[in-house]
């Protein structure tokens, strides 16, 4: 037998969650807010000609995305998921620890895309997709037991999915970044073009990558000392035309002579 609306309506109290727990995260995606257009401010120079890499448009991306929109995403649905599916969510405490993980977790990600310091982002990955791990697994429960509205199940569901295949992307682009071969052959062949003044791989970065790769018969390192980050990309600040040919003519000789 379905539940009328009075008896929906009765039940739902009962499997709210104290008030606190939802403003928390609301109260955390409005500060994020405000960072992501400082962040964008700071950055809005870059923001016509940005290709990705860390840097302040990033980090206002992630502001707004993780800071903003994903945090108003779990605390509205920790409350409202339970009402709409006839069940109780279990511990107020398990979203707590959610937002105590998360909430930070985010801060450090943001101020380490804006610093471009990729150990910042590795450690802040951490908390970020426990938390996230979490929230799937409380979400998962939740639509398990749940009676009624199949609608609202059938997008659970889906945003379930979709959440745990963005973290997984998200896991393997802070392994890349961090220097972690994420599903790379080590028995394949490389060639990189280093800029020298590139301000995403420090000039201590740069003495590491020879450090540890020169002389290894795989690779390949060609540098510019007095290029910037994306030099190739015409029309871009960065760009030069002369090293821009040395540096496609490399690569279309690695190709020719490796791929035949």
């Amino acid at each position: 037998m379905k539940p009328g609306g009075a008896a929906f309506a009765l039940g739902a109290r009962g499997r709210l969650l104290p008030l606190s727990i939802p403003m928390r995260f609301f109260g955390a995606s409005a500060v994020f807010h405000v960072v992501a257009w400082m962040a964008l401010g700071i950055g809005a120079a870059q923001v016509p000609r940005f290709a990705g890499g860390a840097d302040w448009p990033l980090a206002a991306l992630h502001a707004a995305t993780l800071g903003v929109l994903a945090m108003s995403a779990i605390g509205a649905s920790l409350q409202l998921m339970p009402v709409a599916t006839l069940q109780p969510l279990g511990s107020w405490r398990v979203p707590v620890i959610v937002w105590w993980l998360y909430t930070p977790g985010v801060a450090l990600l943001v101020a380490g895309m804006a610093a471009q310091r990729p150990a910042w982002i590795a450690v802040a990955a951490v908390p970020v997709i426990a938390a996230l791990l979490i929230y799937a697994a409380l979400l998962a429960r939740n639509l398990v037991g749940a009676r009624g509205m199949p609608g609202v199940r059938a997008q659970g569901w889906l945003a379930l999915v979709a959440l745990v295949v963005a973290l997984a992307s998200a896991g393997a682009m802070v392994a890349s970044w961090s220097g972690w071969a994420v599903g790379w052959s080590r028995d394949g062949l490389l060639m990189l073009h280093i800029a020298g003044k590139d301000g995403f791989v420090k000039a201590d970065m740069q003495a590491q990558m020879h450090k540890g790769l020169d002389g290894n018969p795989l690779v390949t390192l060609h540098d510019y000392p007095e290029r910037d980050h994306a030099f190739t990309r015409e029309g871009g600040k960065n760009y030069d035309a002369g090293d821009a040919k040395i540096a496609d003519d490399r690569t279309l000789a690695f190709f020719k002579q490796n791929l035949g």
